[in-house]
């Protein structure tokens, strides 16, 4: 029997004429008319605004990243000479604003993927909206029967990743110390329903740094915390 070869190109062109090929049994954007009900517009603006919030969080992130780096950079010298200096530099630092705190990372890039996230509970009328993991930063939205979403963020922590948490100048909070499957955590709580709430932890034995936001009760969000579980 004759062996034959199949290379990369083959595959590429492959690929790219069944690419044309289901495409070309698509009908023109023209003719794609559709209608969302007010019903569904108004639910999913919920999970609209969590991902702009998400979105603005990143661009933060990919904006701040530049500006660390260089007073990194600059301050080297410092951290060369100075042991006592190099030894206070801790896996992740927080800077608090008066509407906002950032955390920035610092640590080595993970030798593995971030395992995916699996919720086990989920507080009663939420379903799933989507899941997200490049390998490096995940989330995981859902949202009630009345619309209000929330989300999941879990994230390596190594160089060159920041977290922002932005609050509404006249929101009031309460702010407390708690524990997720044993490490230390921080609960910020708005009192008057009008924002999300956040539980904020590190899971020190797996190196990765979790958030969970949402219209939630302290003990709503406790117990989701404690109901994830990673894939490893």
């Amino acid at each position: 029997m004759k062996e034959q070869t199949i290379t990369d190109r083959d595959l590429r062109l492959a690929a790219a004429e069944l690419r044309d090929a289901l495409l070309g049994t698509l009908p023109p954007p023209s003719e794609c008319v559709h209608q969302f009900t007010p019903a569904f517009e108004a639910s999913m603006e919920s999970v609209l605004a969590q991902a702009r919030r998400a979105e603005r969080r990143r661009l933060l992130l990919r904006r701040i990243v530049a500006v660390f780096l260089a007073v990194f950079i600059g301050a080297g010298a410092v951290f060369t000479f100075h042991p006592q200096v190099r030894a206070a530099v801790l896996a992740w630092l927080r800077e608090t604003g008066e509407t906002n705190f950032i955390f920035r990372f610092r640590g080595e890039d993970a030798a593995t993927l971030l395992p995916d996230c699996m919720v086990t509970w989920l507080p009663e009328g939420y379903s799933l909206v989507s899941e997200n993991n490049d390998g490096v930063i995940g989330s995981i939205r859902f949202q009630n029967e009345e619309g209000k979403g929330a989300v999941i963020d879990y994230h390596w922590i190594q160089d060159g990743i920041l977290d922002e948490f932005d609050f509404g100048p006249d929101t009031a909070y309460r702010t407390e110390s708690v524990h997720v499957h044993g490490n230390a955590a921080e609960l910020y709580l708005c009192l008057d329903g009008s924002e999300t709430s956040d539980l904020i932890w590190t899971d020190e034995s797996n190196g990765i740094f979790c958030s969970i936001s949402g219209f939630f009760s302290k003990e709503e969000l406790l117990k989701l915390a404690e109901n994830l579980e990673f894939c490893f």
